[in-house]
């Protein structure tokens, strides 16, 4: 048996546990969040201290709002890794019948294809490929921007909730 793990079989690994860890991410910043907001009591912000817990609950609407986002487009991007892969492989396939020397070929419907038009269909392909590409960049971008958003809200919810809890004895 073979112990190496195929590109496919490492890319649905790896692909399921980055999806599990924004799904905790998201889940922890909600519950918090709910967990807050069931206790808490508005105050008039007359001192610096009443500040802390609307900002916290404020970042964790950040963290949460930004970490759906994020899930959102990385479905995307996996969309679109999805359909150039396909190109990928029908360009493969185009590849090999050309490489074989044929003068016409007929794919599973039986339609007759010259070798002219199967080096159109590669480079209509390659083409293709290439737009993909083009339009998984800024996605790409746009997922790590969120991927800070929601980690450095988080931290500052945490240190905003930690500091809202030791001050809390000595303002009342």
């Amino acid at each position: 048996m073979n112990d190496w793990l195929s590109s496919k079989e490492l890319f649905l690994k790896e692909h399921s546990s980055k999806e599990k860890y924004e799904y905790f991410i998201c889940t922890v910043a909600g519950a918090l969040f709910a967990y807050i907001a069931q206790t808490y009591t508005p105050h008039i912000l007359n001192s610096w201290f009443y500040f802390l817990m609307p900002l916290a609950l404020l970042f964790l609407t950040f963290s949460f709002t930004s970490g759906l986002i994020r899930i959102f487009i990385s479905n995307d991007i996996v969309k679109i890794n999805k359909d150039i892969m396909h190109q990928f492989e029908d360009c493969v396939r185009i590849s090999d019948q050309l490489a074989q020397n044929f003068m016409t070929y007929s794919d599973h419907c039986g339609k007759q294809y010259t070798r002219k038009d199967l080096e159109d269909k590669r480079v209509v392909k390659n083409e293709l490929i290439k737009l993909d590409e083009g339009r998984i960049q800024p996605r790409m971008k746009w997922a790590r921007f969120l991927a800070v958003v929601r980690d450095i809200s988080l931290a500052l919810a945490f240190l905003l909730i930690l500091a809202s809890k030791i001050y809390q004895p000595y303002q009342s």
